[in-house]
This record gives structure tokens, C-alpha cells and sequence, in this order.
């Protein structure tokens, strides 16, 4: 566990943040009434205030392409929006006729060129191999039509879905997906997985005069790992897949909202402002935090971020 400390950070808004992603020095939240809010090192400032289609739905999910450059968002009223960083553009998608709650978006690839996933209410998964274009959208329901409440992906195809009926399923190709868990007998609400291999960003140390003693245009370090590392969190659940097997924690009342998890620490955050660190060994360790609002998201990186209600964000620094 970190000894570093959660701090409050000041915010744009008061309402509920739902998602929150990190990618290197920023981190991008999204919320109610169609709010996606930007970090780049000096404060929250919104970068989207009512959805691409300036109608104000709420947006649950958000993901990042892996050069950094396009942020993808998704919410309530079939709502897919996709956020040029580079070019400060703002573009709106359809995934057909599906108008149902949109829960959650995992991307691929590149900007402009991303494989994009969009689980939602009914249990589909929406996918396109083309960024999204028009006319590439493709649809499958993995189960029995439950609603489907995360996705995320170890690889370009390969990635984990899980639904409110207590069930996880796998892809390796992004278009044909099997039941890997089934019977947990509670509501799964987060999903996520690393790959083998994947890189985290150095952490910065200082020497004594207060500066930086690591490069900052240094290579990541690249830790391997031989199996996936997959965390699906629920209500009073936390299942963790470890490439061969899964495994199953009951934790009584504590219904983990969302988790995230990197080389270094898998974060779980849930109602009363309350972060755990969670342990392969199914513990469960709740770090101090200055908030008691709902946390509905968190993303582990460079620096840690969880978001919830009342536009309450907390931050630590890795």
C-alpha cells in the first residue's frame, strides 16, 4: 500500500462524477449532464459540458486510446462521444438504433484508428474495428440478456466483460465472447485487466535539493508478468482472475463500486468515501481518505484518482 496520503482536489462542478481514467500526467472524469472534465497537472477544467450531442445525458464510462489522443465516452440515451485532444474537436457516434443506457467503454489502438467496445442495459456489446465509423458498428450478447456493467481489454482483442447477474465473459478476438464466470450470485459492477508486460511511467524521485532525480524522458519500466491479471468487483464480491484460475471474495456490505489496477496496486473504491487495496490474497485494506461522499470510479497510474458524488475527486500521488 502507498504511504502516500489522498488529498481533496477542487473541482468545476457539483454533481456526480461516474468514471475517471489516467493516462500519464492527465486523467479525463466524465458525469452527470453530459460533463467530461480534463486534468493536466494544474486543476480540473470541463472540456465537454453537455455531450456530443449538447442534450445533457449522463456519461458512465470513459477510456483513453493508447497514444493518448482521443478520449472515448459513453452514457445514458445511447450516447457514444469521442474527444480529440490534439485537434480540440468533439465528435458524436451512433452505434445503430440501440437507445438503451450505455454503462461502459473500453478502446484499443490508436486515435483514429481504435477498436471501440460499448457494453449497455440490454446486454449487448457494441463494437466497431473502425473508430467508430458509420456503418462498422457490430452487436452481440454475449448472455442471457442481462444488463452488462463493464469492459475492459488485455490486448487489442483480447478483454472481459461482466453483467448485474453475477457473470463474466472473455473475448480473444473482440467479436465472439464465452462465459468465464458464472454464479457469483450478486451484481458485478467493474471490470478490469493487464495484460503481460504492460509498462507503467517511472515514479519521479528527489535528491536532496528538492528536484527530480529521475528523467523524465526516461524509458517506462517494464515489469513482466506471465499470466493476465483480471478484477471484476461487485456487491460484496471482489473476483480475481490470475490467468488460470478465479477466485471469489465475500466481503459482506462492502460493495466495491469500481477497481482499477496496475503493476503495483489494485484500488477499490465504494459508498462513504472509502478506498481499498486489494490483495491477491482476497484482503481487503481500506486507506484513509479526506472525503465521505460516494466514490463511483478510480483509475491507478502515475497518480491515482477517484471520482463520485457531488463532483467530490481525490488524488494521490505514486
Amino acid at each position: 500500500m502507498s504511504e502516500q496520503e489522498w488529498t481533496l482536489v477542487e473541482t468545476p462542478t457539483a454533481s456526480s462524477l461516474y468514471d475517471v481514467v489516467v493516462d500519464g500526467g492527465e486523467a479525463y472524469a466524465t458525469g452527470s449532464d453530459g460533463l467530461v472534465l480534463a486534468y493536466e497537472g494544474d486543476g480540473w477544467e470541463p472540456i465537454v459540458e453537455e455531450g456530443p450531442r449538447n442534450e445533457g445525458n449522463s456519461l458512465y464510462g470513459v477510456d483513453v486510446t493508447a497514444d493518448g489522443e482521443r478520449v472515448w465516452f459513453v452514457g445514458s440515451s445511447g450516447t457514444v462521444g469521442e474527444y480529440d485532444v490534439v485537434a480540440d474537436e468533439l465528435h458524436e457516434h451512433q452505434v445503430g438504433d440501440f437507445r438503451n443506457a450505455h454503462n461502459d467503454v473500453a478502446v484499443t489502438g490508436h486515435g483514429g484508428a481504435a477498436n471501440v467496445y460499448v457494453v449497455d442495459a440490454s446486454g449487448y456489446v457494441h463494437y466497431s474495428l473502425a473508430n467508430g465509423e458509420e456503418g462498422t458498428w457490430r452487436h452481440v450478447r454475449p448472455g442471457t440478456g442481462a444488463e452488462l456493467t463493464g469492459i475492459d481489454f488485455c490486448g487489442e482483442r483480447r478483454g472481459f466483460a461482466a453483467d448485474d447477474d453475477g457473470a463474466v465473459y472473455a473475448t480473444e478476438d473482440g467479436e465472439k465472447w464465452d462465459a468465464s464466470l458464472v454464479g457469483t450470485d450478486v451484481t458485478l459492477y467493474s471490470t478490469v485487466c493487464r495484460q503481460p508486460g504492460e509498462t507503467r511511467p517511472e515514479r519521479q524521485e528527489e535528491d536532496e535539493e528538492g528536484e527530480d532525480a529521475t528523467d523524465v524522458e526516461s524509458e517506462p519500466e517494464v515489469v513482466e508478468t506471465e499470466v493476465e491479471d483480471v478484477w471484476v468487483s461487485g456487491d460484496g464480491k471482489v473476483c480475481h482472475y490470475d490467468g488460470v484460475q478465479w477466485r471469489v471474495d465475500d466481503h459482506g456490505s462492502s460493495s466495491i463500486n469500481d477497481v482499477d489496477c496496475d503493476q503495483t496496486e489494485t484500488l477499490g473504491v465504494a459508498g462513504g468515501g472509502r478506498v481499498f487495496d486489494l490483495e491477491e490474497s482476497g484482503e481487503l485494506t481500506e486507506e484513509e481518505t479526506p472525503t465521505g461522499e460516494t466514490l463511483n470510479g478510480v483509475a491507478v497510474g502515475a497518480f491515482d484518482v477517484a471520482v463520485g458524488a457531488s463532483g467530490v475527486v481525490i488524488q494521490k500521488e505514486n
